[in-house]
């Protein structure tokens, strides 16, 4: 769905948590997508990480989970979604 909408790309693709990191860090993008449940660090843990680099990070979670705890501590951990 991004690739439609230009001007908006995709900067990176990440299988881990760690890998999600890296990609912030060397390209900087104007938004982090991820899943809440990743390989290695979690996309809770990779969220605080990536706040405790950059408190201005946007960053946006996806959750399949039914159990809204998930969402609750994303949001409480920063996600803007």
């Amino acid at each position: 769905m991004i690739e439609r909408h230009p001007p908006l790309t995709i900067a990176a693709e990440a299988s881990s948590g760690e890998e999600v990191y890296r990609c912030y860090v060397e390209l900087a993008p104007d938004v982090v997508v991820m899943d809440i449940t990743l390989p290695g660090a979690s996309g809770i843990q990779t969220l605080q990480h990536i706040l405790q680099r950059d408190r201005d990070a946007r960053v946006l979670i996806f959750n399949m989970h039914r159990d809204a705890t998930f969402v609750e501590k994303a949001l409480e951990s920063g996600a803007l979604g």
